[in-house]
């Protein structure tokens, strides 16, 4: 059952409205399980049963319950013995069938910020296996809410550069960075990439920056266009080039953090 966007079961959901977050991560894991330069710490991913030999959706079935749902935290008491269960983070109120319920919820939203209730969104409880964004210069967890779960088209993004990075790995790094830009590109412009975003609801148009202009000079300078190679790497193709590396470096980033068991973890 979905409500508010979320899949529920009894009184366990998932934690965001969308499967692409756990998508992200676990495509991420495949892929550095392939990647030479990468450590996994495969004894944590334990609980995670077959994920190398599953397609995501069929994986994501059979184990989201179990590991990334979360209580969804108001319910119905039924059995009155659990009013005496610990609840530390949590309080009992009378609520009365007699009265209009949006007067009702103005006193129960008074009585929650009388007692600092979104003082305490760090008591939240998590599944088993959660999304972390890391710490700030204090210390203090970044709530992937405030830009992870905001930016996952260009977490997406990465995660495709990582994929043909990973694909192209018997090139040297100048001739990698050239053929995983021309792989990403051609794969855009083929339109194999159109029905997956358009099953998460991204933009199929989607062209990481830099990536078509990166690749107009590659094919200039290789006189696919003029018949005259280019002399050399210009300023504007100097920047280009490095953008591709960019996306590449902060996508080995996530991969090592998901090799530790965090994901997406600190990548910028």
């Amino acid at each position: 059952m979905a409500v508010n966007g979320r899949t529920r079961i009894g009184r366990m959901e998932q934690p965001t409205t969308t499967n692409e977050p756990y998508r992200l991560w676990f495509e991420f894991l495949k892929l550095a399980l392939s990647d030479p330069d990468i450590s996994v710490n495969t004894d944590y991913y334990n609980l995670w049963g077959d994920y190398q030999g599953s397609d995501f959706n069929t994986w994501w079935n059979q184990h989201w319950l179990n590991l990334f749902a979360v209580d969804i935290g108001v319910y119905k008491i039924k059995d009155f013995q659990k009013l005496f269960l610990d609840r530390r983070n949590e309080i009992i109120v009378r609520l009365p069938l007699y009265r209009d319920p949006s007067d009702t919820l103005k006193r129960v939203k008074a009585i929650l910020e009388l007692e600092r209730a979104s003082a305490r969104l760090r008591n939240t409880p998590d599944g088993q296996f959660k999304l972390d964004s890391g710490h700030d210069a204090s210390g203090k967890p970044i709530n992937p809410a405030t830009r992870f779960l905001r930016n996952l088209t260009n977490v997406g993004v990465l995660l495709n550069f990582y994929r043909f990075w990973i694909a192209n790995g018997g090139l040297e790094d100048g001739k990698r960075y050239e053929k995983t830009a021309w792989d990403y590109y051609n794969w855009l412009k083929d339109g194999q990439h159109i029905k997956r975003v358009l099953d998460i609801g991204l933009d199929p148009r989607h062209m990481p920056p830099g990536l078509e202009d990166y690749v107009s000079y590659l094919d200039h300078r290789d006189g696919g266009k003029t018949g005259q190679p280019s002399l050399g790497l210009g300023p504007g193709n100097v920047d280009q080039r490095r953008q591709i590396v960019r996306f590449v470096t902060k996508a080995k980033k996530i991969a090592a953090n998901v090799g530790r068991g965090q994901f997406p973890g600190k990548y910028e």
